[in-house]
């Protein structure tokens, strides 16, 4: 009877070593590089106003250009196109205004 309690003790024990094993092991498994991109992803907030057919605050990840920004939200007829610098690539919050033409 008694081997049999001490079987039982280790087998419990036994049991207790993996499941803490296997709980230690997944603390300290890699990020998969889908979740990385999550947690790195920064959001920046643009305010968009003049000229343009919706204007508002969007939210954006750094490195978006304003003509990314910018072409879904279509400038008015008043627009001056040649005055956005679609170019520019945002990296912080701002504001970025569509001037109409004839606009100092």
């Amino acid at each position: 009877m008694l081997a049999r309690e001490w079987m039982s003790v280790a087998l419990v024990l036994g049991f207790l070593v993996c499941l803490t094993l296997i709980s230690a092991s997944s603390q300290f498994a890699p990020i998969p590089e889908n979740k990385r991109a999550v947690k790195e992803e920064v959001s920046l907030t643009i305010n968009l106003s003049g000229e343009i057919k919706r204007p508002g605050t969007y939210a954006c990840v750094p490195g978006t250009t304003i003509k990314q920004l910018i072409g879904k939200r279509n400038l008015t007829k008043n627009a001056d196109r040649k005055k956005v610098q679609n170019q520019k690539v945002l990296y912080q919050s701002q504001s970025v205004k569509v001037p109409f033409r004839g606009e100092e």
